[in-house]
């Protein structure tokens, strides 16, 4: 169901995004809004960038806006080498303005709004110009967002990030939505108050979806996976060179995802993986269809992405315990915390190989099988249920 902004229908809850290019962001937005809705909140979506394409797989009503905005306002961040610095400002300024001009639309169907991811491009006047009498809920992907700015050159973007830094900590209405505890705790340490935030898991388990790995187990062979965009941050040549040492064909190891990084980080894979075959590559955009396959036949999700300046939360692992595959990861956040707390997984040392070749050896003596009770616990942890009934409780002491 669509409406436009001048149909006053009232919801607890509008939800909109902030930006046009970021994505993947627009299924989290469909995921909390389906989850107010079973919370028992009325709630609807507004079009301002790609709602409308990309969050139809609710049936959450829409809001269509009387103006809509033009693209180039929010993908100049891809841009900014190639246009000028004047251009490149003024357009974010009318990109606030523009989100302003959304609320100001819309303040007569909610008094509680979703605005987004928060990243170092969310426009900073939107964020001046919230008026206070409403409650706005973004979405805190990382601490580091905010301070960065402390460890930067100064210029016009470092004023904007200090800028957004003392908006979020002094607006006492502008609400955090955390995937997990550390992040939590991590916006507590930099003066956000704990009745600020929300938690909000990134993936969560809907009602009679719940899947354990009851692959039958092959003895001869053990799938390891890395899965995703591929960048060297990823650190997938780690897992390669300690095969390398393994040297045993029966451990099977498949990287799956495009590479986007241009300094030969493709070629350099290539290379190290020369002469084996148990490496297997998948250097393209890996649909829906054929990511679900891949965590279907693998026995162990493996991570080796090198740490953050400030904890952040991690779809792909949550997406394998989800389908009950453990994982073998680094002994850092937010890896160490999941694994130490539930049992769902192997921790090594992303600096010492050694490390790495000791975790593969004990994923191949243990069996995936040997994860399954922790990754139930784990499963009933990020149920619905448990999400909702924290939603709400949290929720009413918010609003």
């Amino acid at each position: 169901m669509i409406q436009t902004e001048n149909e006053v229908k009232k919801y607890d809850f509008v939800l909109f995004e902030n930006a046009y290019d970021i994505e993947n962001h627009y299924k989290d937005l469909s995921l909390l809004a389906k989850i107010l809705k079973k919370a028992g909140y009325t709630v609807a979506i507004a079009n301002v960038f790609k709602e409308a394409e990309l969050c139809l797989d609710t049936d959450i009503p829409h809001i269509d806006l009387k103006y809509k905005c033009p693209r180039r306002f929010s993908i100049l961040r891809k841009y900014r080498k190639t246009v000028s610095s004047f251009s490149f400002h003024l357009n974010r300024l009318l990109h606030s303005l523009y989100l302003v001009y959304v609320i100001i639309a819309l303040r007569k169907n909610a008094s509680n709004f979703y605005i987004g991811s928060l990243t170092t491009y969310t426009p900073v006047l939107f964020l001046c110009f919230l008026p206070r009498k409403n409650n706005y809920f973004i979405w805190g992907l990382r601490s580091y967002t905010l301070t960065k700015w402390a460890n930067s050159k100064y210029d016009t973007l470092t004023f904007t990030s200090w800028l957004r830094e003392r908006r979020i900590k002094n607006h006492r209405n502008v609400k955090l939505i955390v995937s997990n505890e550390v992040i939590r705790e991590e916006f507590i340490s930099i003066g956000i108050k704990r009745d600020r935030t929300l938690y909000r898991p990134e993936r969560w388990i809907a009602e009679g979806e719940r899947i354990l790995d009851d692959k039958k187990v092959n003895d001869r062979l053990t799938n390891i996976l890395s899965i995703g965009t591929l960048r060297r941050s990823k650190h997938v040549e780690y897992a390669i060179e300690a095969l390398q040492k393994i040297n045993d064909k029966s451990i099977v190891y498949t990287i799956a995802g495009r590479c986007k990084d241009t300094n030969g980080y493709e070629a350099m894979i290539t290379e190290k993986s020369k002469g084996m075959p148990n490496v297997v590559r998948k250097n393209y955009f890996i649909d829906d269809n054929e990511y679900v396959q891949l965590f279907k036949e693998c026995d162990f999700l493996l991570l080796c992405d090198e740490p953050e300046p400030s904890c952040g939360s991690n779809g792909t692992m949550l997406e394998a315990i989800m389908v009950g595959k453990p994982l073998i990861a680094p002994n850092h956040s937010p890896f160490k915390e999941e694994i130490e707390r539930f049992g769902v997984g192997i921790l090594y040392d992303l600096n010492d190989i050694n490390s790495l070749v000791v975790a593969l050896n004990k994923a191949k003596e243990l069996k995936s099988l040997y994860f399954k009770e922790n990754i139930k616990k784990y499963q009933e942890f990020i149920s619905e249920r448990n999400i909702i009934n924290s939603l709400i409780k949290e929720l009413s002491i918010i609003i």
